[in-house]
C-alpha cells in the first residue's frame, strides 16, 4: 500500500468519526418510561431556559470577579456530557462566603426574569425564572412545585484548609483553587481545580456510568413552560 493511498484512508477515518461526533445527540440516550416524548420536548427547552440562566449569571460573577464553579449534576454533565446530562432538572453551583456575600450585593443586575431568594439556615440559595416552572408528578411531588426552574448555589466555608458547607460540617478532601475553565453547551463556565476528585466525592469512582435507564429522569419533576 503506497503512502498516498495510506493518508486517504487516515482522512476518511477522520472525517467518519467528525460526523459522528457532530451528529450525536445526546438526548437520543434512552431514558425512563416516565418521560413521554412530550415531557422530553419540555424538558430539553427547560433545560435552553437555564443555560440562558447559567450565561448571564457567569457574566454578572465574571464583571464583578465573582469566583463561583459548577457543582454537583451540572459538573458531572460537563465531564461527562460535555453539557447537560439530558434528564437533568436544574444547574448546581458552588461559591465560597465571601463571593456569595459579593453576588448578593449585585444580584440586582440580573435579568428581571429572574429572581432571588435564599431559605434560612439552608446552604443552598435559589435562583429562579418565571419563564418555565416546575409541575407536580409522582416522582417530584416533594420538590417546590409551582416554581420557577432553578439555579442552585451551594455556599462553601473553609476552616482549617478544610472545605464543608456553611451550615454542614461534612468534609471535603480535594482543591477547588485555582479555578479551571471549561464549556458547557457553549459557555466558558469555572469547575474546580481537582473536579475529578469533586466527582468521587459526590458520586463515587464509577462517576462515569450511566444509572439504569429506570433512574434517568428530572427527580425535580416534569416542567411547564410558562407563556406570556
Amino acid at each position: 500500500m503506497n503512502s498516498s493511498l495510506k493518508i486517504l484512508i487516515v482522512l476518511i477515518i477522520i472525517i467518519f468519526f467528525i460526523l459522528q461526533y457532530f451528529n450525536y445527540d445526546k438526548f437520543k440516550i434512552p431514558m425512563s418510561p416516565k418521560l413521554v416524548e412530550k415531557d422530553r420536548k419540555k424538558l430539553k427547552d427547560g433545560q435552553k431556559i437555564m443555560t440562558g440562566m447559567l450565561k448571564e449569571f457567569d457574566k454578572l460573577c465574571r464583571r464583578h470577579n465573582i469566583k463561583y464553579w459548577c457543582y454537583g449534576g451540572t459538573l458531572l454533565g460537563i465531564v461527562r456530557h460535555e453539557g447537560w446530562i439530558p434528564w437533568d432538572g436544574d444547574i448546581d453551583i458552588g461559591m465560597m462566603q465571601k463571593d456569595y456575600a459579593k453576588l448578593k450585593s449585585k444580584i440586582g443586575e440580573l435579568p428581571r426574569d429572574m429572581e432571588f431568594s435564599e431559605p434560612p439556615n439552608k446552604d443552598c440559595s435559589k435562583i429562579r425564572t418565571n419563564k418555565a416552572k416546575y409541575i407536580y408528578t409522582d416522582w417530584g411531588k416533594n420538590w417546590d412545585t409551582d416554581k420557577g426552574l432553578q439555579i442552585d448555589i451551594f455556599v462553601f466555608k473553609k476552616e482549617k484548609n478544610i472545605l464543608k458547607f456553611r451550615y454542614d460540617d461534612s468534609i471535603r478532601k480535594y482543591e477547588v483553587y485555582p479555578l479551571r475553565e471549561h464549556y458547557f453547551e457553549g459557555i466558558k463556565v469555572y469547575i474546580p481545580f481537582q473536579y475529578k476528585e469533586c466527582l468521587i466525592h459526590d458520586y463515587g469512582k464509577n462517576f462515569m456510568e450511566y444509572p439504569s435507564k429506570e433512574e434517568r429522569y428530572p427527580h425535580e419533576g416534569r416542567f411547564k413552560l410558562n407563556k406570556y
